[in-house]
């Protein structure tokens, strides 16, 4: 794996994270916010990931997306990154930059843009506190969570406080 030249924008002991990740590439336009982030505790092989939250709108030029149901708006995915991608030249999205299957966690709900990006920094939040570990083992887990943020529950609210406690290190 070739790292990011680059310093991370967060991190703590539990997780490094480059955003915003940025793309030129067409099939990206429904991308609302993406970063890269180096999880230890997720895999010993694999822990590189990309974590973003999309539009499922149609948009020219672009395929329709897969909806679970037709009403949904928005998706959140995480995507474990092939060991031997190389990252240099992150934050652009790399060209050959290698996903591996299966997804780590995918969560499709109904809202607005705005409802992803805040999705997208709250489960960023929650991997660099250590509350959420980004693997497809704690998958119920994970839809716990990103049910109960969607439906505007309070559960999991305390999230961003247990990041706070935390000494973020902004390079």
């Amino acid at each position: 794996m070739k790292e990011p030249a680059l310093a991370p924008k967060y991190q703590t002991r539990y997780a490094r994270v480059w955003q915003p990740l940025e793309s030129d590439f067409p099939q990206h336009r429904a991308t609302l916010a993406a970063s890269v982030l180096h999880v230890p505790a997720s895999h010993p092989v694999w822990p590189w990931k990309v974590c973003s939250a999309v539009t499922l709108a149609d948009l020219p030029g672009i395929p329709a997306a897969s909806k679970i149901r037709p009403e949904m708006t928005h998706e959140l995915v995480i995507i474990p990154i092939h060991p031997d991608s190389d990252l240099s030249e992150v934050p652009r999205t790399p060209a050959g930059i290698q996903h591996l299957l299966p997804l780590d966690i995918i969560h499709q709900f109904v809202g607005f843009d705005e409802d992803a990006r805040r999705l997208h920094d709250f489960v960023i939040a929650a991997m660099l506190s250590g509350a959420l570990i980004p693997d497809s083992d704690w998958r119920r887990h994970w839809a716990e969570t990103l049910y109960l943020q969607t439906r505007g529950e309070t559960a999991g609210a305390e999230l961003p406080l247990a990041l706070r406690r935390h000494e973020l290190h902004n390079n």
